[in-house]
């Protein structure tokens, strides 16, 4: 019921010190591939390259946005017309209505937001290599 009803807000981006205005479903900004309980939204994001994957969905016409919600979890999303990915060191995040803010699924506050990548700053063990 909700998604028939659901008004994209209009999004205010500075992404690297440029800035991008829309309206848009959704913007995530990722450090890994998946979020959402699995939903492969930024397939090409890795926690370790010093990026940002600022993602971003255009509207789309009810259908369409049934059709495509399979595709959330496979990473063919990516394919999509109104679907984009930019990849930055900080991004600033404002809408009109207000939005959540989430951080790995927690309610963190309201936009506006401003992320920044810091590469290198968590010291971390990697043990893919031990595996094999």
């Amino acid at each position: 019921r909700t998604i028939p009803r659901y008004r994209a807000p209009d999004f205010d981006l500075v992404v690297d010190g440029h800035r991008q205005s829309g309206r848009f479903l959704l913007v995530l900004a990722a450090n890994g591939p998946r979020c959402g309980g699995g939903m492969r939204l930024a397939g090409d994001a890795a926690i370790d390259d010093g990026w940002l994957d600022l993602v971003t969905v255009a509207p789309v016409p009810l259908p369409r946005v049934i059709a495509a919600l399979p595709k959330l979890f496979d990473g063919r999303l990516a394919g999509h017309p109104a679907f984009r990915v930019v990849r930055c060191r900080s991004a600033t995040i404002d809408a009109d209505p207000r939005c959540g803010v989430e951080l790995d699924g927690q309610l963190a506050g309201n936009t506006p937001v401003t992320l920044s990548i810091q590469p290198g700053a968590l010291q971390a063990l990697d043990c893919r290599d031990l595996a094999e």
